[in-house]
């Protein structure tokens, strides 16, 4: 069996001994709804250590998961609700009690953030009904949040298809020559999660969005290749390649021929 118990410090001054209780009251039920690895905390020692005293990295994921809500970073939830139920919920499957208190924490903030979502009444509900779904078999969590989430931008409302896809291709030209640029950077600049913008892509575009990346460089590459001015490994550099190879791959299964060649055709 896990018992939790809070111990409060010795009252300071006569008289203060039923507020010392309510103190040492409230601070046990806050560790019984967050969820507890510790049997024994004493509260005096809780206020330099809670990080330690409640579980330090279930209780920072529970920090992290409160601050992607109410950021409204919804496509950060799918992850961190998995880092959540893989990490600091399953290892705990012989502790009924914690176990139930930590998903019943996690479930409530899922809730918490799809009520406080600028939805019609309806749309809540439906997306609520995954995460009540899921409140029975944590495995199902991460999936449940994701549908739950999936498609709201950082207003809180699910956005069109094609306002999404628009807001991802405007950063991805934008962006071009930043070598770094990545599929989460434009799923988190579009708000929404990596799979549905991918289903977006393939719909509306009939491509993936890494390759429509290489397709943008490559079109840009060639209207740079009109200024003589400009090296072909400067341009490779301007258009996000640090590799002349992968460039030149692209660049020849795109437009049938090297980015030297094309110049010479142009000329």
């Amino acid at each position: 069996m896990k018992v939790t118990c809070v111990v409060s410090p010795a009252p300071a001054q006569e008289g203060s001994l039923a507020r010392a209780y309510l103190e040492t009251l409230d601070t046990y039920e806050l560790v019984e709804a967050l969820g507890s690895e510790a049997p024994v905390l004493f509260r005096g020692q809780l206020a330099a250590d809670s990080a330690l005293l409640l579980g330090g990295e279930y209780l920072k994921q529970v920090q992290i998961l409160m601050n992607a809500l109410l950021l409204r970073k919804y496509v950060l939830i799918p992850a961190i609700v998995g880092t959540l139920v893989e990490e600091s919920i399953l290892p705990y499957n012989d502790y009924p009690r914690l176990f139930t208190r930590r998903v019943s924490c996690v479930s409530a903030l899922l809730f918490e953030g799809i009520r406080d979502a600028d939805l019609s009444v309806e749309e809540k509900e439906r997306r609520r009904s995954f995460l009540r779904e899921a409140q029975k078999d944590p495995v199902a969590l991460k999936a449940a949040a994701a549908a739950a989430f999936e498609g709201m931008d950082m207003t809180g409302v699910p956005s069109v298809g094609g306002d999404l896809t628009g807001r991802a291709t405007a950063y991805i030209r934008e962006h071009l020559g930043d070598p770094n640029l990545s599929l989460p950077a434009v799923c988190d600049a579009a708000g929404c999660s990596v799979q549905h913008l991918s289903r977006l892509f393939k719909q509306e575009k009939n491509t993936t969005i890494n390759e429509f990346i290489h397709d943008e460089r490559i079109q840009r590459a060639t209207e740079l290749l009109q200024d003589p001015a400009l090296t072909v490994s400067a341009i490779a550099s301007r258009v996000g390649y640090v590799s002349m190879d992968t460039f030149t791959r692209n660049f020849r299964r795109r437009k049938g021929v090297t980015p030297t060649e094309y110049r010479s055709l142009q000329h």
